[in-house]
């Protein structure tokens, strides 16, 4: 019984530790929150400010700055084109060279002489064939 009221309160005591510091972590968070969106508010507020004062002068900055990426990307976009046009023609004619000395080599070729050695290697196979169906029956007439 003594120890059951010892462990209760023991039990009791964390809990309102456990409370407590998640209290102070839900206060924490919305504090830095609160602080944080406040800080956007005023940083949103100072550029709305600085545009109402001086239009000119934020409009041309921010013109200027997109004037400048738009340069920089013409001038990537006008070196990547031209840098696949090189390879583009580079890998043509390399290509086309290639096929021309193919279609040399293949107007040089003996397709004739080709086509009767073929010939005369399937006649030669199919008399090997028909002489080790015959080796193969002479031995099976010696071993009887």
């Amino acid at each position: 019984m003594v120890s059951d009221t010892f462990g209760q309160e023991i039990k009791q005591e964390i809990e309102d530790e456990r409370k407590a510091v998640e209290k102070k972590y839900t206060q924490w968070l919305t504090d830095n929150t609160i602080t944080s969106y406040e800080e956007q508010l005023r940083e949103k507020k100072q550029e709305l400010t600085q545009l109402d004062d001086e239009p000119e002068k934020v409009l041309i900055d921010v013109f200027a700055q997109y004037a400048e990426k738009l340069k920089k990307h013409n001038e990537e976009y006008t070196q990547t084109k031209e840098q696949l046009n090189k390879l583009d023609d580079k890998q043509y004619k390399k290509q086309r060279a290639f096929l021309e000395t193919l279609k040399s080599f293949l107007a040089q070729v003996d397709w004739k002489h080709i086509q009767s050695v073929s010939q005369k290697y399937n006649e030669y196979n199919e008399q090997i064939r028909i002489q080790e169906k015959d080796l193969q029956s002479l031995e099976a007439a010696i071993t009887q």
